[in-house]
């Protein structure tokens, strides 16, 4: 029984669709962890400086691709949204 089951988890390991779906998941997983970061990190800035004209730094992005997480530090943005003149 043992012997029978060995085997067929090694055919299975060794068939294409196994194998593909191990490489996709690899592909996904240091996709997600280094690649979208990296690629956040320097093209968003320059973006949203454009779209919102007023200049946009991103310090760090972090991506789970497990979790489907994503969160950023240090962004900012050097407009200036409303200029009280101390009135109420």
């Amino acid at each position: 029984m043992k012997a029978k089951l060995k085997q067929i988890v090694i055919e299975t390991c060794k068939s294409k669709a196994v194998i593909i779906a191990a490489i996709l998941i690899v592909l996904y997983t240091v996709t997600g962890f280094f690649l979208l970061p990296y690629l956040i990190e320097h093209f968003l800035p320059e973006s949203l400086s454009q779209r919102l004209d007023s200049e946009v730094s991103l310090q760090q992005v972090k991506i789970n691709p497990i979790y489907t997480d994503i969160g950023g530090q240090g962004i900012s943005d050097q407009r200036t949204f409303w200029q009280g003149d101390g009135r109420i």
